[in-house]
């Protein structure tokens, strides 16, 4: 998921700003969405009714340019929608304008030959239906029916199958704001003391571990004197303490090492593993997810991340975490000569346009560049290093599928640069299961 805002990290929630605004009562599953004119790109009309696509079941995409995984999903939305030419449409949805929009797909028809459309300039639909994280989508029946709201993992040819035929949905609802649990009392409790804690000044020190809390979105929330985590792996909490924020250990097994006989308890497992249905599930069982809160005086805000490495510690004395030198294979950035092809010519403003199907710098930090890689190849075995040796700005623009270094190195090679795969020692969190040890990543 990506936060509504531009940041090239990991998505944390954000709240959707509606002031200046008049008010729209949100809709629910159970709800029938209202015949609304909207406005649209890359379609044969500038303006249309949401009446024009009466007998067809919609898949309302909410997405922006800058969400790396929404951009990502587009070849596959593709696919789907012609898998259901006649009776079922997506629509995604932006508040982006049409102009950026536009701009936005003349790029990526370059690079994968297909055009968004897409309704934009939004500002009804997404306070129908608010959200913090994006992508979110919202099923809805050829009555205009609102069935489930999900995440992107539920967005299978299944599924869609279920929505047209009238099958039941039976999918993990995705609901970023009614969260509290009223029907529970004990869930209710947790929720509402961890709340009553974040938000009390008057509670200065304090740090809380809760088991999983049905109907908590995952991710965390951090400032200079507190760390809030919710519904987490014991992996993503050991992550975000050892790597003091998001990037040091983010992303896939490039940076971690797990040393476990119970693979299952850190992370997915299984044939079914990649399902909306089995990650509900795997988040449910005891000892998988948790919740963790810590505030800490605003003297000692410098040591919270020290703090919150004891108390994991403390909490789950069976883990053994440490950061180790080890060699890994990597995707090194290396010049290729002399010629400094990608130096920028200092012409004009400072420009970053990024996607996962095309990158371009203008006047930017070599520095930057380097973390766009890094977070292009997160979700890969191999992490980024730079060894340009290059501090100053960049003129870049790369068109392709930057996740693919075989693709990618065409572009880079313009340049004289060059994404090359070596060995080198690097910085792995390694986490050992004192329970039992054997190497599964």
């Amino acid at each position: 998921m990506k936060n509504k805002l531009f940041f090239p990290i990991l998505c944390l929630s954000l709240s959707i700003q509606l002031a200046a605004q008049p008010k729209v009562k949100p809709l629910h599953i159970g709800d029938t969405l209202p015949d609304i004119e909207v406005s649209i790109a890359n379609y044969s009309k500038a303006q249309v009714h949401l009446s024009e696509f009466t007998h067809k079941s919609i898949l309302l995409d909410f997405w922006g340019t800058y969400c790396g995984p929404c951009v990502s999903s587009l070849p596959k939305l593709e696919t789907l929608q012609a898998q259901f030419p006649e009776n079922f449409i997506i629509l995604p949805v932006t508040d982006e304008t049409r102009e950026s929009i536009q701009a936005f797909n003349e790029r990526l028809y370059k690079v994968k030959k297909i055009k968004v459309t897409s309704i934009v300039n939004d500002s009804i639909l997404n306070r129908l239906f608010p959200h913090r994280t994006i992508p979110h989508y919202v099923w809805i029946d050829e009555h205009r029916i609102i069935k489930t709201i999900t995440d992107a993992d539920a967005v299978t040819d299944f599924n869609i199958k279920s929505l047209i035929n009238g099958t039941a949905l039976n999918l993990p609802v995705k609901n970023d704001f009614e969260k509290t649990d009223h029907s529970s009392p004990v869930q209710y409790n947790k929720q509402q003391l961890i709340r009553d804690l974040l938000n009390d000044s008057s509670v200065i020190l304090c740090h809380l571990l809760t088991d999983y809390i049905p109907n908590e979105s995952g991710g965390g929330d951090w400032k200079n004197t507190y760390m809030h985590m919710q519904n987490s792996g014991i992996l993503a909490l050991f992550k975000i303490a050892y790597g003091e924020g998001l990037e040091k250990f983010s992303g896939g097994w490039s940076k971690v090492k797990l040393l476990t006989k119970d693979s299952v308890r850190f992370t997915y497992s299984g044939p079914a593993r990649s399902t909306a249905q089995y990650k509900a599930w795997w988040a449910q069982q005891p000892g998988h997810e948790y919740n963790y809160l810590l505030k800490v005086p605003i003297p000692q805000s410098s040591q919270m991340w020290e703090f919150m490495r004891r108390d994991l510690a403390l909490s789950f004395p069976f883990i053994n975490a440490t950061i180790e030198k080890l060699k890994k294979e990597c995707f090194v950035l290396q010049r290729m000569g002399k010629n400094e092809l990608f130096q920028s010519k200092n012409e004009g403003k400072y420009d970053l346009q990024h996607s996962p199907f095309f990158l371009v710098l203008k006047n930017a930090p070599m520095g930057q560049f380097v973390e766009l890689l890094k977070i292009a190849y997160q979700g890969s075995d191999l992490q980024v290093v730079d060894e340009t040796g290059y501090k100053g700005n960049v003129d870049l623009d790369l068109e392709t599928e930057v996740g693919d270094p075989e693709k990618l190195n065409r572009e880079l090679n313009k340049y004289g640069l060059m994404l090359k795969k070596e060995w080198r020692d690097v910085d792995i969190l390694v986490i050992r299961d004192l329970r039992n040890e054997t190497t599964t990543k």
